[in-house]
């Protein structure tokens, strides 16, 4: 979907599905960081956003995901995700958040509940070793142990389906918007900032 809109700072990915959505399978932006890439499997990678979340759609296999892939420096095709997380329309006016550890193993679905409109911290967390994966929503602070203290909006924690970091001990190197298929288009959303490292106070 090049080229790319980028309007007022913010990039618009614009397709033909419902609303001006992109509704093509494959992945969208996609960035390799090639100084910058995390390469220690012993560590748990934190990636945040600032997102507002303005519709989604009601799934148990969401469409669309935020990835944190381990394809350092794109040595491998990026098919594979180190852990993702996606919006869920829950029925009720809101959504929730889905997260999952790879593309082998389903979505685990939470059930807060979030509302469409409101901008919110989001930290996806993915445990490189054992392949564990949570989306936690507005922490108070940058302490780890404050952040797993709290109920987390999705955990990903099943003993099969390990993530491709897991399996390669690569570690992550890269990070995905992506579109797995075109029966469902995308949520839309806005990604005010983003950071990702092993330092979860940096994020």
């Amino acid at each position: 979907m090049t080229p790319y809109q980028v309007a007022n700072g913010v990039l618009n990915i614009i397709g033909t599905g419902a609303g001006g959505l992109v509704c093509d399978s494959g992945e969208e932006p996609v960035k390799d960081w090639n100084s910058t890439t995390i390469t220690d499997a012993t560590k748990f990678v934190y990636s945040g956003m600032l997102i507002t979340v303005s519709n989604a759609v009601n799934t148990a296999a969401p469409p669309f995901a935020f990835e944190v892939e381990d394809e350092v420096k794109q040595k491998e095709s990026v098919s594979f995700e180190y852990d993702a997380g996606s919006p869920v329309a829950n029925g009720t006016g809101g959504y929730v958040w889905g997260v999952r550890k790879s593309t082998a193993s389903p979505w685990a679905i939470g059930t807060q509940a979030r509302s469409y409109g409101v901008q919110y911290m989001v930290i996806d967390v993915g445990d490189i070793a054992n392949s564990n994966a949570w989306i936690f929503v507005n922490p108070i602070d940058g302490t780890t142990n404050h952040l797993f203290a709290m109920t987390p909006d999705a955990l990903d924690n099943s003993p099969t389906g390990a993530g491709e970091g897991y399996r390669r001990r690569e570690g992550p190197g890269g990070w995905i918007w992506g579109q797995f298929g075109d029966a469902i288009c995308q949520p839309t959303f806005t990604v005010s900032k983003f950071a990702m490292s092993t330092n979860y106070a940096d994020v």
